[in-house]
């Protein structure tokens, strides 16, 4: 009779710090990026995926938003807009495709640099590629700025979070 009370208390208490283990969680969960396999699941709202030519896809409660060049780029879209940024995230969005259609543009232009014979449309592919490099080269160094800032944010939201639970 005695061990039965006790093996109820045990699992009752058991069951009250499982209900409330998930629901601490289940707070946290709003505020962290976790990797699940190969996708990354960011504030339990977005997933970020590897697709094909290691592009990754972002998708937002399982609707599509957008495919970026590197899970960075991915990721900093995801915590700008997480953070109401929403001007600097579709800036980074709209760069990060800019230099996806550069990406193809040098390949096409290195292509037909290689394999043309006619010496006046090679020298045009040679201009061209070399300009396409350097325009590449300005929005990789816009796109980190923008990756700067989207660290900022999450860094100001993560202490602003771990400033109200210590006051606590």
């Amino acid at each position: 009779m005695f061990g039965n009370t006790v093996n109820t208390d045990t699992t009752q208490s058991y069951k009250k710090f499982k209900t409330l283990a998930t629901q601490s969680l289940q707070s946290l969960s709003s505020g962290i990026i976790v990797k699940v396999k190969s996708d990354y699941i960011v504030f339990g709202r977005y997933t970020i995926s590897p697709i094909a030519d290691g592009y990754y896809m972002v998708k937002r409660h399982g609707t599509e938003v957008s495919e970026f060049t590197c899970s960075r780029n991915a990721l900093a879209y995801c915590i700008l807009e997480y953070n109401g940024r929403i001007e600097e995230a579709f800036h980074l969005l709209s760069q990060d495709r800019r230099l996806q259609r550069l990406d193809v543009d040098i390949d096409r232009q290195s292509h037909i640099l290689k394999t043309t014979k006619d010496q006046d449309r090679r020298m045009l592919m040679a201009d061209r590629v070399t300009n396409n490099i350097a325009v590449r080269g300005d929005i990789k160094i816009m796109l980190q700025n923008t990756i700067e800032l989207a660290k900022y944010y999450q860094r100001k939201g993560f202490d602003n979070e771990t400033a109200r639970i210590s006051n606590k």
